[in-house]
C-alpha cells in the first residue's frame, strides 16, 4: 500500500514536470516565431516591399496582441504603401493601447499633411496629449501655421472682407457680396455696392438703375432715402455717409440727414470718420464734432470709406506722410498684422510675411487684401479675384 502511494506521488510529479517542460518549450518556440516575423519584416522593409513587411508585423502582433511598437510598426508601412484604411486603423489601435503617447497623432497628422490635407493635420495634432513629444507636436503645429486653401471661386474685381463679407464683381460688370469662403450671398446684380455689409442690420448700400438704397442680403429693399442721392456709404455706428448735390453728410435709418456741408464724408469706424472741407481733411467723432482740426491735406480711406487701418490713420501734411491714432496723435504703428500677417510687395508681386518680417506666403498674385481676424483674405491671381484661406491653428 505504502508502495503504491509512492508510485502515485511519483506519477503526479513527473506529469508535473512534463508540463512544465511542454509549456516552457511552447513559451520558447512562441518567442522564436516572434523573432522569426520581426526579422522577415525588417528584411522585407529594407527592400521596399511594405506590405509584406506589414503582413509579417502583423504575425508577429497575433503572437503579442499588446506591442504598442508592432502596432506603430505596421501604421508606418501601411502608410508608405499608400493603404489608407490599414495605416489610420492601425494608428488608432497604438493610441488606444497608449493613450498618453504623441507618436500616433504625428504619424497621422504627417500623412494628411504630405495628402495636402492641412485642416486634418491640425485638428489631429491639436488633439494630440502633447506628453511624450509634446515639443515635436507644436515644431509641427508651427509649420502648417500658414498653409492655405483656394476657393474655386473668381471675380472680376474684390474688395476686401470686412466682418466676413466682402464686395465682389462678376464677368458683367455687375456687383454683388460674397461671403468669407466666397460663396455669392447678394446676387451679384447692382451697378455699384457703397459700402461694407452691415452683419448686424443686415444692410449693404446698392445702387440699381441710379437710385441708391439698403438691401438685404436677399436683395430686398430694406430702407429707401428720401432724398435721390449721388452715393450712400457704410452704414456703421449709426450713420451713413451720403452724397446729394454735390455736398457730403450723414443720415440715419430714420432718413435725418446730418452735416450736409462737406466735399467728403467717410464712414465711421472706432467712433471717427474722415471728412474733406474747403481743400483740407479732419477727424469728426458720431456727434459730428472735430477730433481735428482741418489741418490735413489728405486722409486715406479705403474701399469702404473706413480711415482706420488699425491701429493707425495715415495722414498727409506739408508733405509729409505718418500714422496718427483715432485721438489725432502721433504715433510710430505703422503696419497692420491680422492672423500675425502683412501684405508685402516684392519685385511688384504680392504676398505676406509675419510679424519677423519673413515672407510665410511667397509673393505669387498681382494684389492681395489684408487678411481678416477669420483667416481668409482676397488675392488676385492671372487677371482675376479669388479667395485664400489660412488653415490656422490658434
Amino acid at each position: 500500500m505504502k508502495n503504491k502511494k509512492y508510485l502515485i506521488l511519483f506519477t503526479m510529479t513527473a506529469m508535473l514536470c512534463v508540463m512544465w517542460v511542454s509549456v516552457l518549450g511552447g513559451g520558447k518556440s512562441k518567442n522564436h516565431k516572434y523573432q522569426e516575423y520581426i526579422k522577415k519584416a525588417e528584411q522585407h522593409e529594407q527592400k521596399e516591399a511594405y506590405i509584406t513587411a506589414a503582413d509579417n508585423y502583423l504575425k508577429a502582433l497575433k503572437i503579442y496582441p499588446d506591442d504598442y511598437g508592432l502596432m506603430i510598426k505596421i501604421a508606418e508601412n501601411y502608410m508608405k504603401c499608400d493603404d489608407r484604411n490599414g495605416f489610420l486603423q492601425y494608428c488608432d489601435m497604438a493610441s488606444d493601447k497608449n493613450a498618453s503617447a504623441d507618436e500616433p497623432y504625428l504619424l497621422k497628422a504627417e500623412y494628411y499633411s504630405k495628402a495636402e490635407e492641412y485642416e486634418d493635420a491640425i485638428n489631429i495634432l491639436n488633439c494630440a496629449p502633447k506628453k511624450d513629444m509634446g515639443d515635436k507636436v507644436e515644431r509641427m503645429l508651427s509649420t502648417l501655421q500658414y498653409k492655405f486653401s483656394d476657393s474655386y471661386h473668381s471675380y472680376s474685381d474684390m474688395k476686401y472682407f470686412y466682418d466676413g463679407y466682402a464686395s465682389v464683381q462678376n464677368e458683367k460688370g455687375h456687383w454683388g457680396i460674397a461671403d468669407s469662403e466666397g460663396n455669392i450671398r447678394l446676387t451679384a446684380r447692382y451697378d455699384e455696392i457703397g459700402g461694407a455689409y452691415n452683419k448686424d442690420k443686415d444692410i449693404v448700400s446698392v445702387c440699381e438703375g441710379g437710385e441708391w438704397y439698403f438691401s438685404d442680403l436677399k436683395g430686398r429693399k430694406k430702407y429707401v432715402p428720401d432724398n435721390y442721392y449721388s452715393f450712400l456709404g457704410t452704414y456703421s455706428e449709426g450713420f451713413a455717409p451720403f452724397e446729394y448735390k454735390g455736398k457730403y453728410g450723414y443720415m440715419d435709418l430714420e432718413y435725418n440727414e446730418y452735416s450736409c456741408e462737406f466735399d467728403y464724408a467717410g464712414a465711421f469706424l472706432n467712433g471717427v470718420a474722415a471728412v474733406k472741407k474747403n481743400g483740407k481733411w479732419a477727424l469728426i467723432d458720431t456727434r459730428f464734432k472735430n477730433v481735428t482740426e482741418f489741418i490735413y491735406d489728405d486722409i486715406k480711406t479705403d474701399c469702404y470709406g473706413f480711415c482706420i487701418n488699425d491701429p493707425v490713420i495715415t495722414v498727409s501734411r506739408n508733405g509729409e506722410e505718418y500714422n496718427i491714432n483715432k485721438n489725432g496723435k502721433k504715433t510710430d504703428n505703422d503696419m497692420k498684422y491680422s492672423c500675425g500677417l502683412t501684405p508685402v510687395c516684392d519685385d511688384n508681386m504680392w504676398g505676406y510675411a509675419d510679424m519677423s518680417g519673413k515672407m510665410v506666403i511667397e509673393p505669387q498674385y498681382q494684389d492681395v487684401n489684408p487678411f481678416t481676424e477669420t483667416g481668409t483674405a482676397s488675392v488676385k491671381e492671372n487677371g482675376s479675384w479669388h479667395v485664400i484661406k489660412l488653415y490656422s491653428y490658434k
